[in-house]
């Protein structure tokens, strides 16, 4: 199983400098300048004295063999020929002789000279390293373990540099918070950061704020969310419990993020709000969606890992079909879990088929046979989500965490979007196994472009409506 959620969902790039020092005037050392995906940078040249000019100036990368020329300056005008086609368009001298890089993408992190020659002597050399950074939408929510500890939970994927992650409280006190982080093969970093609120003193209101920062950027994106009261409310004793009374501890939040980034780009804000309320006899509002009405192709690529004869909405169908009888296992929990939270449940027991074969995959500790951070039958990554191992990796606690999950990123999706429910629904299944950074700003009919074997959501929605009209029907 693959899953970046939350993805995080995140290695150390090498910036290597070829150049030779041929004794003439070269910068003692490269500069370095940040920018995002998107914005404009400038990277400095200014020599500590005036030059000649009869010189000719170019600018070059030269962390890779052959440099590459962004910009060549001869006799006040810019010679065209040999400009590297990926820069046509986006390269303009500012300040004398810096140069002002447009449109900045992820495959311009590298180093970067300025180089002064007359005839074939360089006269003098500058270096500067641009690092384009990567970061990510800041989730924070609420979690109830199986041991009544009552948790906040910030995490998030896909960062570099590497940040530095806080909560706090609303007077900015750092709670101390207990981070993991995780580096994925592409050098990006996944953090996820857990406060116990049953340990935790709050000063102020009752807000906590998750915050990530990359202080060499001056970059700051804040999460924050409004635990508010623990409310105790009274309930009838139950019949032959032995107990007076009964207390159902619920906590509320809503969540509010923004961002602000750096001074030469657009500052921008964005607002989600998710309410999660944990099982309790009163189920979550069903979702608005007809599962029925999704839009699919079946799986394509899946068929070869798992030598099917059919292809499309057919295999997949044959594909939930294998796993019915394990299913049934595990149908009680899955019926109850799906009305606790609104989710139809033959959703669940699809996500379960696709990730688990119901189980069938899973070694003896519960994680996956290929995926060792992945757990239970929904295959949720330890590295991105608290678990509580002890519940079993079969449990109903195991798979109200994965709904609970599922029935987030299905209300982020209609918050983001201007979509129908059904294609929001479609939308929050490549979440589940992408992250919603990544799926969130694409085309509808582009969310499998993201998903392992780019079919993940058709894949799922498919078997999920087998399954739908094959004993898992919504209550």
């Amino acid at each position: 199983m693959e899953i970046t959620e939350f993805h995080f969902f995140f290695f150390c790039c090498v910036f290597t400098l070829f150049s030779r020092n041929d004794g003439l005037p070269v910068s003692a050392g490269p500069v370095t300048r940040f920018s995002l995906p998107g914005g404009n940078v400038v990277l400095p040249c200014r020599p500590a004295s005036p030059l000649s000019h009869d010189l000719v100036l170019e600018w070059l990368r030269v962390d890779v063999l052959p440099s590459l020329t962004l910009f060549v300056l001869r006799d006040g005008e810019e010679l065209k020929q040999d400009k590297d086609d990926r820069y046509v368009g986006r390269t303009a001298l500012t300040d004398g002789y810096s140069l002002r890089l447009l449109d900045v993408q992820s495959q311009d992190n590298g180093t970067y000279s300025c180089v002064f020659w007359r005839g074939t002597q360089r006269q003098h050399q500058e270096s500067v390293s641009l690092i384009v950074a990567r970061v990510s939408e800041v989730n924070i929510s609420t979690s109830k373990m199986p041991s009544n500890e009552l948790l906040v939970v910030c995490e998030s994927c896909d960062w570099y540099p590497p940040p530095q992650v806080f909560l706090l409280d609303s007077t900015r006190k750092d709670l101390h918070a207990l981070t993991k982080r995780s580096t994925g093969r592409d050098g990006l970093v996944s953090f996820s950061a857990t406060l116990d609120l049953n340990k935790a003193t709050l000063t102020g209101n009752r807000t906590v704020i998750c915050r990530v920062e990359i202080p060499e950027m001056n970059l700051v994106r804040e999460s924050q969310i409004d635990v508010g009261e623990h409310i105790l409310r009274k309930t009838k004793p139950k019949k032959g419990s032995g107990a007076s009374e009964d207390y159902l501890l619920e906590l509320f939040g809503s969540v509010e993020t923004s961002a602000g980034e750096m001074e030469d780009n657009k500052t921008s804000e964005g607002k989600a709000e998710a309410r999660e309320v944990f099982p309790s006899d009163e189920p979550l509002p069903r979702v608005h969606a007809d599962i029925m009405n999704v839009e699919t192709t079946g799986t394509i690529q899946t068929v070869r890992v798992n030598r099917l004869s059919k292809t499309g909405v057919e295999a997949s169908e044959e594909l939930a079909d294998r796993d019915l009888t394990e299913m049934e296992k595990y149908k009680e929990d899955i019926l109850f879990v799906g009305k606790q939270r609104g989710v139809h449940p033959a959703l669940i027991a699809a996500i379960i088929s696709r990730q688990s074969q119901a189980g069938t995959s899973l070694s003896q500790t519960g994680y996956g046979t290929f995926d060792h951070d992945c757990f239970g039958l929904m295959q949720i990554n330890k590295l991105y989500h608290n678990l509580d191992e002890r519940t079993g990796p079969f449990s109903r606690e195991h798979l109200d965490q994965g709904a609970a999950y599922l029935r987030l990123l299905i209300d982020t999706m209609r918050k983001n979007t201007g979509w129908t429910a059904e294609q929001n629904l479609k939308g929050a299944v490549a979440c589940y196994i992408a992250g919603p950074e990544k799926v969130i700003g694409l085309k509808y009919d582009e969310v499998d472009s993201v998903t392992p074997n780019n079919d993940f959501a058709n894949d799922v929605i498919a078997r999920a409506q087998w399954y739908a009209k094959n004993h898992f029907k919504m209550s």
